[in-house]
């Protein structure tokens, strides 16, 4: 079973999110996204792939939801990816929500 955390920090400041970023970028096994608040369907595992460096304009990327979902679940697990912070969560709606766990193992 997955453990899935909420974290909020009502102090954050530019500084904290620099030293969030930096730590980010010095693990492997980590990624950091902050969500298009869009609200469409498959934009959180745009965001997903494109905190993992996938470029989303190839003639071959996915374009329907499902298909993003599972493009960044593998994408996640080739990665070898166990910690996805999400940057404003306490913002994400519940169809947000479920597709994060949609795409985490």
């Amino acid at each position: 079973m997955i453990n899935h955390k909420l974290l909020h920090d009502p102090r954050e400041t530019v500084a904290g999110v620099r030293q969030l970023y930096a730590r980010v970028r010095a693990t492997a096994y980590a990624v950091l996204i902050v969500p298009t608040p869009t609200g469409s369907r498959g934009a959180i595992a745009r965001d997903v792939l494109r905190g993992l460096g996938k470029h989303l304009d190839g003639r071959d990327t996915p374009r329907t939801p499902s298909g993003l979902n599972d493009a960044a679940r593998v994408w996640l697990e080739a990665h070898e990816i166990t910690t996805l912070i999400i940057r404003n969560a306490d913002r994400l709606d519940p169809s947000a929500w479920q597709e994060v766990r949609a795409i985490t193992p």
